[in-house]
Parts: structure tokens; sequence; C-alpha cells
């Protein structure tokens, strides 16, 4: 998913994640969640970028926005189907 610094309005008819201030140390202000740039990435790949400093490890979430983003994963149009099967799969019950 992509939380951009950038806020965006959603599609005509889409459905938009909006997380504000306060929701997560690093949202600074209202930010859209694009579920279409979502990806699958290997641990390992991760990994890699983190020590090269092309990523960064930021805090964990709340429970709350984890099921809000998780929710908006599900109800998205723009959830492409190898992630909305991916993010079933591996969901908690």
């Amino acid at each position: 998913m992509d939380c951009g610094d950038t806020f965006l309005m959603p599609a005509p008819g889409g459905v938009a994640t909006i997380l504000r201030l306060g929701d997560h140390p690093f949202i600074r202000h209202d930010s859209t969640i694009f579920y279409g740039d979502a990806m699958i990435v290997d641990a390992l790949r991760l990994e890699s970028e983190i020590a090269a400093g092309l990523a960064l490890v930021r805090e964990g979430c709340s429970k709350a926005i984890l099921k809000l983003l998780q929710d908006g994963v599900a109800a998205s149009p723009f959830t492409r189907p190898k992630i909305l099967r991916f993010c079933r799969e591996h969901r908690p019950r």
C-alpha cells in the first residue's frame, strides 16, 4: 500500500482509507492509502533494502489502524486480485 505524503482524492465511486495526523507518528497530515500500489515483497528483499538504507523501519501501528487498513484492502476497487487473495489467505482469524 502506498501511504503518500500528498493528499489524493479518491476516484469517483472509489473507497479510500484516510489516515490523519495522530493516527501514527509517520503520518504528518491527512494521507490517502491507495491500494492499487500495494505490493507483496519478500522479507529477505525488505531486510536487504533496510540494510542498504533504501527503506526505513517505522513504529508499529495500533490494532485499530491495522484493521482499518485490512478492511480497506477488501473494500477498495483498486486492490489487485493477487493482493486481495494474499491478504485473505494470510489474515489472522
